[in-house]
């Protein structure tokens, strides 16, 4: 069982793509997301002004930087938080480690810096 929880609109985010290899990168990519984010770590980080509740999480493989890498995956960004008590009993005894709340291109969240 996956320990991530999809929530609606990170489902729409991801049909939208229109790429099932992309698709296919972030699902797995997601499996490693950690909440709190790692700290130093290129990648990954708190969504400014929300620190403690959101993350974000770009995949890039870690011999890869983002802005140079091939990988269509590292065009979008999972913007994500800990899973709510609700949410966490709804899993039915499974682990629900995270809770994507979308997939976005990487220019509508990141700037410079982040």
């Amino acid at each position: 069982m996956s320990r991530v929880r999809w929530g609606e609109s990170a489902v729409d985010d991801l049909e939208e793509t229109g790429k099932p290899d992309v698709v296919r990168r972030l699902l797995a990519a997601a499996d490693n997301l950690c909440f709190p984010p790692r700290e130093g770590r290129a990648g990954e980080g708190w969504i400014p002004g929300r620190k403690g509740v959101l993350a974000w999480c770009r995949p890039v493989r870690a011999s890869a930087d983002a802005d140079s890498c091939d990988d269509e995956a590292a065009d979008y960004v999972m913007v994500y938080r800990a899973p709510t008590d609700h949410e966490y009993r709804a899993a039915r005894g499974g682990h629900v480690a995270v809770h994507v709340e979308r997939v976005l291109p990487a220019e509508k969240l990141l700037r410079p810096g982040m």
